[in-house]
């Protein structure tokens, strides 16, 4: 009896460690929005081992991006829209992936990502992946708390 306890109870465990692991980021910062420009920490939401925040603009060419990320990045080009990437540097590893496509004209949908530079690889400590979040009639977007 007292096995078979143990055994349910341990698969609880694992059942719910393995959904609170594998919960998307996106998700994860909808849960974290209070109001208007609340705070959410990326390096405390994302508990997976990284220390750097990129955004790529859509400007960027494929050998810039390449360049500066390195060959982890090879096998996620896929147009022309803006990027967020967190990589732990150590080991090369891209440990989160976030591509949107331009809406010319229009509002981004969703979870977006707004920096003031969209020319350049912005590249952000993970100790201060820190953003302001914005409900909008199209989703939240984050801008970099200053």
């Amino acid at each position: 009896m007292c096995t078979k306890l143990l055994r349910c109870l341990g698969l609880v465990v694992v059942l719910l460690l393995s959904y609170s692991c594998s919960r998307d980021i996106d998700t994860k910062i909808e849960e974290c929005f209070e109001h208007n420009d609340s705070t959410v920490d990326i390096g405390k939401l994302y508990q997976e081992a990284w220390d750097t925040l990129y955004y790529i603009p859509g400007a960027c060419s494929y050998m810039t991006i390449l360049n500066r990320i390195g060959p982890c990045y090879k096998g996620l080009w896929q147009d022309v829209g803006d990027k967020v990437l967190i990589m732990n540097s150590q080991n090369n590893k891209i440990v989160y992936y976030k591509e949107w496509d331009p809406n010319y004209g229009q509002k981004q949908n969703g979870i977006v990502f707004i920096f003031k530079d969209t020319n350049n690889i912005i590249a952000i400590p993970r100790g201060k992946a820190k953003f302001k979040i914005r409900n909008t009639p199209h989703g939240l977007y984050l801008t970099l708390a200053e």
